[in-house]
């Protein structure tokens, strides 16, 4: 039987997709039957002929049923709709589902790291219970998983409500305060962290945290480089400054998740735009990001969901490991995993154990807010990767027949 796959409906119709996502977006936020109803109908009534057939089902069912049993029964599809979609992309909601993903994938050779889903924190009262969380989870994983790498990742925005570009010497100060909570916990536990990276304003924040971190935990605390920008290459350079030759320092690199954002910003302050827009120029700078953090002896590690980027990675110099979005690209994470080399995970959880829908909303709020994810969205399913995955095989047997890897 063949298996439903959410992805698929955004593949087709780029107004179905947008509205398909901000229906999800009000979803997480909408509490009363009769909002949820009036939203659904809004938002999909002007493309009721185009939609899923899970979606068109729903506005028959308007005709069978009425008033309150309408409502009721549509509030209970979409919840439970929303759920079975959330779970292809968020690995658990609560420590027991967490638990039991994270180790079956663990189980099939893939190396993780966890990211503990939420916004910027608005008080300082989020931002302490995002690095308690933190610790809670990584100590019960670590009792009860079975590992041969743990690893977690952290938002330096959510460890400070009042994060401020323009008082960077206190911000730094209060983020790494909160930081070192979960360090000691990972140096406690055998993990590392990498200090995920943001938007371009807190980019010299970024690198002063990550500076305190690394003088104090080593390679236990781990850098996020984003490729996309003019400047990138300053950026490795500083990295490659702090590099110690007996405990190199590690770089994950990113194309980058921010297009639209930084693009906006630059606009609105009258900036010249901080980011390659040109796909193959920017395919170009990750290539040469990672050249040259490989040439200046960092650990550089791909996270790349492109097969050409991957191959391209792999014929120059063979990475310590490769890092992938959990529930896009299979296909090439298994291409990868079956030809030996080591796959890590990025994993997206819900903890504590909370409403899903919610951070469903966040993650399609953040696709919403960048349409070129919605790009990569459809890049990562169907047909499409189909082919990547049999360019990847190609690539990586070709490799293997002259001897590489």
């Amino acid at each position: 039987m063949r298996q439903l796959d959410p992805i698929s409906w955004f593949l087709k119709d780029e107004e179905v997709a947008s509205r398909l996502m901000q229906l999800t977006v009000l979803l997480a936020q909408l509490k009363r039957r009769p909002d949820i109803c009036k939203a659904f109908y809004e938002i999909l009534g002007p493309v009721k002929n185009r939609l899923p057939l899970p979606f068109i089902f729903l506005f028959f069912v308007r005709k069978i049923l009425f008033g309150k049993m309408s409502e009721t029964f549509l509030a209970w599809y979409l919840k439970e709709g929303l759920e079975f979609f959330s779970k292809k992309f968020i690995v658990g909601n609560g420590i027991d589902q967490i638990r039991k993903n994270v180790q079956k994938h663990v189980g099939r050779g893939y190396l993780f790291s966890i990211d503990i889903l939420g916004e910027a924190s608005l008080s300082e009262e989020e931002a302490d219970q995002y690095a308690d969380n933190y610790c809670e989870l990584m100590s019960e994983l670590s009792r009860e998983i079975k590992a041969p790498d743990f690893s977690a990742s952290v938002k330096l925005s959510a460890c400070y409500s009042q994060i401020d570009p323009f008082a960077p010497e206190h911000s730094v100060e209060v983020i790494y305060s909160r930081l070192r909570k979960i360090l000691r916990v990972a140096d406690r536990y055998d993990w590392h962290i990498y200090l995920d990276a943001e938007d371009r304003d807190l980019r010299d924040i970024h690198l002063a945290v990550f500076e305190k971190a690394y003088s104090e935990y080593g390679s236990r605390a781990r850098f996020v480089l984003q490729s996309y920008f003019y400047d990138s290459d300053i950026t490795l350079k500083l990295c490659d400054l702090r590099s110690r030759v007996k405990d190199q320092l590690w770089v994950r690199q990113v194309l980058g998740a921010y297009w639209d954002y930084e693009q906006y910003l630059a606009q609105l302050r009258n900036w010249k735009n901080s980011i390659i827009t040109v796909k193959s120029f920017a395919d170009n700078a990750f290539f040469w990001i990672y050249k040259h953090g490989c040439l200046n002896g960092l650990k550089m590690v791909p996270a790349t969901q492109n097969a050409s980027r991957i191959l391209q990675c792999l014929r120059f110099y063979k990475p310590p490991e490769f890092q992938m979005l959990y529930g896009m690209g299979a296909p090439l994470q298994k291409e990868l995993l079956h030809s030996g080399e080591k796959v890590r995970l990025y994993m997206p959880v819900s903890y504590p154990e909370g409403n899903i829908v919610q951070f469903l909303g966040y993650l399609l709020r953040r696709i919403l807010e960048n349409t070129s994810q919605m790009n990569f969205i459809c890049q990562n399913s169907g047909a499409k990767m189909k082919k990547a995955a049999k360019v990847l095989r190609a690539g990586l047997s070709e490799k293997r027949s002259e001897g590489g890897f």
